[in-house]
């Protein structure tokens, strides 16, 4: 079920550039987990029932016009008390729970509880409110605040739960790859490729994002590279940082952070797969709220762009990194061009289903002037 979640259209962005409303569409999760559970086309039924409005874009097609949370990327204990706070069901605070408790376990093997939200075990919406002196009921909050596990827990970029049959490596033939085994194949929610550039005193590397241009045979659990070389980037030949935000069978859209008119934003990038790209805008993306940005802002004649790239030393300290100033002219265009003849950086993230991820280690590769990739050199 977590690996099918993963999956389905989600709200807010949810990636690293804008970061995560962990919004996603209910009939996609009702879909998701048909398969592995009764009454879900009762549900669906009723869910239709209940919207009786909705309007979406062409980024969301079929959304069902409702949506839930879930944590595709946990980030603190307030979160998840708060949904405990206004969740409906203790079945799917349960799941929840139990998806959370996975991902702070760190692959050691853990005892889960299903009675602790069930009827009669800790429900403690139902339970916590006391009428008080007006005959109102308030809720009262637990001295003791259960999602306190939680702790400090963050990703780790080294998940515990892949595992593999052969390690990643580049073959004789200058592949890069790896076959995942079978528990490390059942834990996998996702693999991605993140390409980086060398910093030019060659004291750390930049990150220019996120890549689906791998090989993937889910059946075998086998994944190498498939870069072409080619990558968005501004008119003026700057690469731009780009994370996905959402595929379908037609496009993919991507988000690259960036300054425009020195205000920090995120540009809005779709490209389908016969090679036609669209810039729809700049979004805010998240406020501190936890709130969407509701508008997309056109780009166009007088407005400036730096792109915003996120950079590590060899000690991997993040720090951010900017690119030059591009003066925009008419309609903003996006070209997917070839790299820069030079050294570059591949490394393959692998998501597990509790959302931790593994990030291996980064592989030279080099563009030559006439585009061939050459990794392993």
């Amino acid at each position: 079920m977590s690996k099918k979640i993963t999956k389905i259209d989600n709200f807010g962005g949810n990636n690293k550039s804008e970061g995560y409303t962990n919004m996603v569409d209910y009939g996609g999760l009702l879909t998701a987990c048909a398969d592995y559970t009764t009454g879900s086309q009762e549900a669906l039924a009723a869910l239709r029932d209940c919207v009786v409005y909705s309007v979406h874009g062409s980024d969301h097609p079929n959304a069902s016009g409702l949506a839930i949370y879930y944590p595709l990327e946990v980030q603190t204990q307030a979160e998840l008390k708060t949904f405990e706070s206004v969740c409906l069901s203790p079945y799917y605070l349960s799941y929840v729970d139990k998806r959370t408790q996975g991902f702070v376990s760190a692959g050691e093997d853990y005892e889960y509880d299903d009675d602790t939200w069930f009827p009669g075990g800790f429900w403690s919406w139902l339970t916590d409110y006391d009428e008080d002196e007006d005959g109102d009921y308030e809720y009262e909050e637990d001295d003791d605040d259960y999602w306190s596990y939680l702790g400090e827990s963050g990703d780790t970029g080294q998940s515990p739960y892949i595992t593999f049959y052969e390690e990643p490596q580049v073959d004789d033939d200058g592949i890069y790859y790896f076959i995942l085994d079978d528990e490390g194949y059942e834990n996998t929610a996702d693999v991605i490729a993140y390409v980086y550039t060398l910093t030019e005193d060659g004291e750390g590397y930049i990150e220019i994002g996120e890549t689906y241009d791998l090989e993937a045979d889910w059946d075998e659990g086998y994944f190498a590279d498939a870069f072409d070389g080619y990558w968005l980037s501004l008119p003026d030949g700057q690469n731009l940082a780009t994370y996905i935000v959402d595929t379908t069978d037609d496009y993919i859209i991507y988000s690259s952070p960036i300054l425009l008119n020195d205000e920090e934003t995120n540009l809005r990038i779709r490209q389908t797969y016969d090679g036609a790209i669209t810039v729809e805008g700049a979004w805010d993306g998240i406020g501190n709220n936890g709130i969407s940005s509701r508008n997309i802002v056109k780009i166009g004649t007088g407005d400036t762009i730096i792109p915003v790239y996120y950079s590590y030393d060899w000690d991997d300290e993040e720090d951010v990194y900017y690119g030059e100033e591009y003066d925009v002219e008419g309609k903003l265009r996006v070209d997917y061009s070839l790299l820069l003849e030079g050294e570059y950086l591949y490394s393959f993230c692998i998501d597990d289903i509790y959302g931790d991820y593994y990030m291996t280690d980064p592989v030279a590769f080099y563009v030559d002037a006439d585009g061939e990739v050459m990794f392993g050199y």
